[in-house]
């Protein structure tokens, strides 16, 4: 996956953010959320790429979000 990538900056100042992860992973905000180094991030995917395995035969699945093109494609080795 590849993306761009934005800082949102400490996590208790995102509302959101503490009430779905202190909700789902409620150890994990009360251990590192309060830390003064913590900080918070969002990524906008741009590109995303997967191998897939169907009956033992390889894909190259693709997402180009930019572009607005997805493609399935039986990967052809060497």
């Amino acid at each position: 996956i590849e993306g761009v990538c934005e800082e949102k900056g400490h996590p208790l100042h995102n509302a959101e953010f503490c009430n779905v992860f202190q909700e789902c992973f409620k150890g994990s905000f009360g251990a590192y959320s309060s830390l003064t180094n913590e900080r918070l991030f969002s990524v906008k995917p741009v590109y995303i790429e997967r191998w897939v395995y169907k009956y033992a035969a390889a894909y190259i699945e693709t997402f180009d979000i930019n572009r607005c093109q997805y493609s399935f494609d039986r990967y052809i080795g060497v």
